[in-house]
């Protein structure tokens, strides 16, 4: 995917990368809200890409619940099935979160 310049106005497509650099510019600035991180977390911060923010997003949206035709819609995708795996992941990690309580009441 070929970066968008920070001057041109964004798509639909583009709309959720162009918030997440608009939030790293924000914080790279508050000196305040950087004091609370360690040297570490700013290196991962300042290294995370656009992809990172948006899977991260689509897996937390559908974890709350919203609709998947919404969180398609937000990241831009042209097929829903792109979407789903975003589904599929909450629905693995439910499965592992569920796996490990059972396991934990049976010792």
């Amino acid at each position: 995917m070929t970066p968008i310049p920070d001057d041109m106005p964004y798509t639909v497509v583009d709309a959720l990368g162009h918030l997440v650099r608009m939030a790293v510019q924000r914080l790279t600035k508050e000196s305040v809200a950087l004091a609370a991180f360690s040297t570490d977390d700013l290196v991962r911060l300042a290294n995370t890409s656009a992809h990172a923010f948006r899977h991260t997003f689509g897996t937390r949206a559908v974890a709350r619940d919203m609709p998947t035709d919404v969180v398609q819609a937000i990241l831009g995708h042209a097929s829903l099935q792109t979407t789903s795996i975003y589904v599929r992941a909450e629905r693995r990690r439910m499965l592992e979160a569920a796996a490990r309580y059972y396991a934990e009441n049976e010792e």
